[in-house]
């Protein structure tokens, strides 16, 4: 299957400010070759000096569950659409087949690419009466029925990928009821619960927000502020975000892709 469209990622940590130049520096002449650059003069207040943009900036998410990474050059994968989702990884309670996730991490890891697990696709098991996702797994968008399965499965996986894995999405997409039908406060419990859980097994880890989309409806935007006001964002150590379509930002964060839909 062919890979998302490629996703670039700008860390808040190495962004540049925007800064507005005069008609004169716009015509200014270029420096001689190997000149050193002026940084710190009346005109420089407002700019940085140059620096890299880090390979793991550049991610693209993996709709593949074979292993093969892509042949362009990039620095991070994100694990969605891969065969590794909740409905995959635990068919039945206590019982896991981490088949398609070892054989990604694994690659990426010879790829020497940041990794991204997404959470998501609630068990069929876990929410039986919940509304059933877009996925033909038989994913459910309500979370479980009981936190003790959701614990239970971010505990193992996290066990087994320990030092392997480099982020974790804490859900899906979860202000479109396609994917996520619960209640914002129900959500900030979920992220609670995982992120303690992962910071206990693997503190080294990036947590990640939710991926929220819709930001330009209200019904988006309303579970956004819901969400914050029940504590989604207050877990230390922080928990950054990303955003999906339509609406982007800049992302703070060093392990991640982010994807159009």
């Amino acid at each position: 299957m062919a890979l998302c469209l490629v996703m670039l990622l700008v860390f808040l940590s190495s962004a540049e400010p925007v800064r507005s130049f005069s008609p004169a520096e716009q015509h200014r002449p270029p420096a001689p070759a190997g000149a050193a650059a002026s940084v710190g003069g009346p005109d420089d207040r407002w700019t940085w000096a140059p620096s890299p943009v880090p390979r793991t900036a550049f991610g693209v998410a993996m709709n593949s569950n074979i292993g093969t990474m892509p042949s362009f050059h990039i620095g991070a994968v994100r694990f969605w659409d891969s065969g590794t989702r909740w409905t995959d990884l635990e068919p039945r309670r206590g019982t896991y087949d981490w088949t398609a996730l070892d054989r990604l991490v694994a690659a990426g890891q010879r790829a020497h690419m940041d990794s991204l697990f997404t959470f998501g696709g609630t068990q069929p098991w876990a929410a039986p009466d919940g509304p059933k996702s877009p996925y033909p797994d038989g994913a459910r968008s309500a979370p479980p029925d009981r936190p003790a399965d959701w614990d239970a499965f971010v505990a193992a996986l996290v066990a087994r990928h320990r030092g392997r894995i480099n982020a974790y999405e804490l859900w899906d997409t979860v202000n479109d009821r396609h994917f996520y039908s619960g209640s914002a406060r129900t959500m900030a419990d979920v992220v609670r619960r995982a992120a303690r859980l992962i910071t206990r097994t693997d503190p080294a880890a990036t947590l990640v927000c939710p991926s929220m989309g819709h930001l330009r409806t209200a019904a988006g935007l309303r579970f956004l502020r819901d969400f914050a006001a029940a504590g989604g964002y207050s877990r230390r150590p922080a928990v950054i975000g990303r955003v999906t379509w339509p609406v982007s930002r800049p992302f703070n964060g060093p392990r991640n892709g982010r994807r159009r839909r």
